[in-house]
């Protein structure tokens, strides 16, 4: 009989929610080391094309393209890139909030480092997927 793995929650999760989703926990490389994270593999679609099989028994990605495409997430994520998808009300003169990271002379060097890193990516995977 196999054993039932809990779920490892952190003090941020409470169990109840911690039952409904797919948690676990992942060692990832900063610049301060390796740090312990925990993530919803169910938020992830690289963590689904992982764990699922294609016809030929093998998983859909491999594990260094599914590392890559998280790296890629987290550059996009920390260089602020994804489109607003809401109104912004903090701003009703039309004026981004201070700290929002669009402005050159707001944007930190984790963020720009990171936009540097997306661009360079895109560039590398030729003219189907722009850089702009």
């Amino acid at each position: 009989m196999k054993a039932s793995r809990k779920p490892r929650y952190s003090e941020g999760v409470d169990a109840h929610r911690a039952k409904h989703l797919s948690l676990d926990t992942r060692t990832i490389l900063t610049d301060d080391g390796a740090t312990a994270v925990l993530v919803n593999d169910s938020e992830s679609p690289l963590a689904w094309l992982a764990r699922h099989k294609g016809r030929d028994g093998r998983s859909m990605i491999s594990p260094h393209q599914f590392i890559a495409g998280e790296k890629l997430r987290a550059d996009f994520t920390r260089g602020n890139l994804a489109p607003r998808m809401t109104a912004n009300w903090a701003a009703p003169t039309g004026g981004r909030p201070r700290g929002s990271g669009s402005s050159p002379s707001e944007m930190t060097d984790a963020m720009v480092t990171s936009r540097q890193r997306v661009g360079q990516a895109m560039e590398a995977c030729g003219p189907d997927f722009p850089a702009s």
